[in-house]
């Protein structure tokens, strides 16, 4: 016989007590099977609205997406921490037009002088 098994077939434990532990062990067992085997559990606050009709809609489980009943389409719910829309860009000063081709000049900073981008010249001060 094994020394261990033999140790520990002297102890003597109560038998209320090594009914809990087993009792307790298959819950855990139980338990441990449970949430490896189910699903995961996901929260959804509020349904996003249907971009084409804006009807509420509803989550499919099976298919994983929300979709809208009356009109049958996938809604993609709003971001909200992604990229956002741009702001509207402020009109540039406008700076001095070409006198060969009338063109739009554009800053040169390395030239520090303005530039057409037409005649690919400098644009001489008035």
């Amino acid at each position: 016989m094994n020394p261990t098994i033999a140790l520990l077939a002297h102890i003597d434990v109560p038998p209320r007590l090594l009914a809990s532990l087993i009792v307790l062990g298959i819950v855990l067992v139980i338990w441990i099977f449970k949430a490896m085997f189910s699903s995961p559990t996901v929260t959804r606050t509020a349904a996003p609205s249907c971009t084409t009709c804006g009807q509420q809609a509803h989550w499919l489980t099976p298919q994983n997406y929300w979709n809208c009943m009356r009109c049958n389409t996938p809604v993609q719910p709003a971001m909200t921490g992604g990229p956002q829309p741009m702001p509207p860009q402020q009109a540039q000063p406008q700076g001095p037009t070409c006198a060969t081709c009338g063109g739009p000049g554009r800053w040169l900073a390395d030239s520090n002088a303005w530039g057409c981008d037409r005649c690919r010249q400098l644009i001489q001060p008035r």
